[in-house]
């Protein structure tokens, strides 16, 4: 994904991109209070233990987010926003739609 020229350059443009890796820190809710639902799904399913992927844009103050990129299991390797260029731009634009919005 991050291999692809346009969503680097979308990244670039319009977002400031962060990795969080909560197996070893925790959900950082301080910096990020927006990601407070991740929390409860890390804690209901005991396999998330060994990671997850998920993508998320928060509003500029961290409070709230705007858009997810929803499941990206293995298993959704041909639908998931995380590992196709074209649906992960349309994820962008969506998720500047709703910042704009509001």
């Amino acid at each position: 994904m991050l291999s692809d020229q346009k969503v680097i350059e979308e990244l670039n443009r319009s977002f400031v991109p962060v990795e969080v890796n909560i197996t070893q820190t925790g959900i950082p809710l301080k910096a990020a209070p927006g990601l407070w639902p991740w929390t409860l799904a890390y804690a209901a399913i005991p396999h998330f233990e060994n990671g997850f992927v998920s993508t998320v844009v928060l509003d500029p103050s961290g409070k709230r987010a705007l858009h997810d990129g929803g499941d990206s299991g293995i298993n959704k390797i041909s639908t998931a926003a995380n590992y196709n260029p074209p649906i992960f731009l349309e994820f962008l634009a969506e998720s500047l739609r709703r910042h704009r919005k509001n």
